[in-house]
C-alpha cells in the first residue's frame, strides 16, 4: 500500500475529490477538495463551538438550577436566605400571634 493510514487533510481531500470527479477535462477540480475543506472547516467550528455553548447555557444549567445546583455565588447567597427565612419563620409562627404580629 503506498498510501500511509494516516495522511494529511490535504493529501486525503485532493485524492477524495479525484475519486468523485473522473472527468479529465476538469483537473482543477483536484484542487476544490482542498480548498472546500480550508474553507468550511472554522466556519463548521465556530459554529459547533456556538452550538455547545448554547446548549450548556440554555440546557445544563437551568436542569442544574433546578435540582439545587448553582454555579454563582449570587444563586448560593439567594439559596441560603430562602433556608434561614424559612426557618426563622418556623421558628417565630407560634410566638407572633401572642405578641400580636403575623409574618
Amino acid at each position: 500500500n503506498v498510501v500511509p493510514r494516516i495522511a494529511t487533510v490535504e493529501f486525503a481531500t485532493s485524492c477524495f475529490a479525484q475519486t468523485i470527479v473522473q472527468n479529465k477535462e476538469m483537473k482543477g477540480l483536484k484542487l476544490m477538495g482542498p480548498a472546500v475543506y480550508y474553507l468550511t472547516n472554522p466556519i463548521f467550528a465556530m459554529v459547533s463551538v456556538y452550538l455547545v455553548c448554547a446548549s450548556v447555557v440554555y440546557g445544563l444549567v437551568p436542569l442544574a438550577n433546578k435540582f439545587g445546583v448553582h454555579f454563582n455565588p449570587k444563586a448560593k447567597r439567594q439559596k441560603a436566605t430562602r433556608a434561614a427565612i424559612e426557618k426563622l419563620s418556623m421558628c417565630l409562627e407560634p410566638l407572633l400571634p401572642g405578641l400580636g404580629l403575623t409574618w
